[in-house]
């Protein structure tokens, strides 16, 4: 494949779609996070807050598995050797958790 054809066929969307998703999903967990680390004087807005905040953890965390999945499954359709779609789907897993640590930390804090 040609770096022009790479461009004019629209392979990149799919690929800013899942970065997206995947920021999202670590987005909703540092939200979650903050909301459940940062109480309010009131019990009654304290309890409110900690049912959203663990909602929003728990929201932010299946849509970042689902993620997850959908990224295995697609590095595992390639037509490359075995060994090679191992090595991409390890490295993909270990970047893409890694990046919704670093913004899980950073967001919450």
């Amino acid at each position: 494949m040609k770096f022009q054809q790479f461009f004019e066929n629209d392979h990149l969307k799919p690929l800013y779609d899942h970065i997206r998703n995947l920021l999202l999903g670590a987005v909703l967990l540092a939200a979650g996070t903050f909301q459940t680390q940062h109480a309010t004087r009131n019990p009654f807005d304290q309890i409110a807050g900690d049912f959203v905040g663990w909602g929003v953890i728990v929201i932010g965390a299946v849509l970042t598995v689902l993620n997850f999945i959908d990224g295995i499954v697609k590095l595992a359709r390639f037509s490359h050797p075995l060994p090679y779609r191992l090595l991409l789907i390890v490295a993909y897993i270990i970047l893409a958790a890694r990046l919704v640590m670093v913004l899980w930390a950073f967001r919450s804090e």
